[in-house]
């Protein structure tokens, strides 16, 4: 199993299993089986997520109009300069822009149209990444798009920064599940702010969620 899996992947299973190969062997298995148990559980949150973002935003503009279409994209994300740690200046928006564009150009979309037919509005809305949908969260939507829309998706009075910082997490550990990753340390964490975003975003969801869920016999399972 070391060939296959290489030396330097195995070494954080041993590492763990305080040098006891058979005990690192099984640590593999076991989160492999939790990474594919949550994988179940992201794949409700993501789109009931990223369908209640949807909804809400498009409450934005004219019933007429699609948020996702390239004029109205530019107007609630428009350019925003800001300075990194280098002291370059750069525009914060369009890295979002940016993805809006790829999704309408995949799906052949009108580069000048404000409205997008239901069934491409669909796709780019599946096609668009989590972290994009994470982006959205950022402090500098707080006063137009959080503000105006997104706090409507949560129950009353959650803030946007938990929010925030829970999809921040999220997003990293979903990461790690996509490219088979180790996730000893964090599942317990990820299992959690899981089921509370659930909890403050469809409670209904999150009862069949968890109704359904393996993480947490699994994670009570560990060698």
């Amino acid at each position: 199993m070391q060939d296959w899996l290489t030396a330097g992947r195995f070494k954080t299973y041993l590492r763990a299993a305080g040098n006891d190969t058979q005990r690192a062997f099984d640590l593999y298995q076991w989160n492999t089986a939790v990474n594919a148990a949550l994988l179940h559980d992201f794949a409700h949150v993501e789109v009931a997520l990223r369908n209640a973002i949807h909804r809400e935003l498009s409450t934005l503009v004219q019933p007429s109009l699609t948020w996702l279409a390239a004029p109205t994209a530019l107007t609630l994300f428009p350019v925003a300069s800001t300075t990194n740690r280098a002291g370059l200046s750069y525009d914060a928006n369009e890295w979002l822009r940016q993805r809006l564009a790829e999704s309408r150009k995949k799906f052949k979309c009108s580069h000048t149209s404000n409205q997008l037919p239901p069934l491409q509005t669909g796709r780019i809305v599946a096609d668009l990444t989590f972290g994009v949908w994470v982006e959205l969260f950022s402090s500098r939507f707080e006063p137009t798009l959080w503000t105006h829309a997104l706090r409507n998706a949560f129950a009353p009075g959650i803030a946007r920064q938990d929010v925030y910082d829970r999809l921040l997490t999220l997003n990293e550990v979903r990461n790690r599940l996509a490219h088979h990753e180790p996730n000893l340390r964090k599942a317990n964490k990820a299992h959690r702010e899981l089921f509370w975003l659930l909890s403050v975003l469809d409670r209904d969801v999150q009862m069949h969620v968890r109704s359904h869920s393996r993480v947490a016999t699994l994670l009570n399972s560990k060698p």
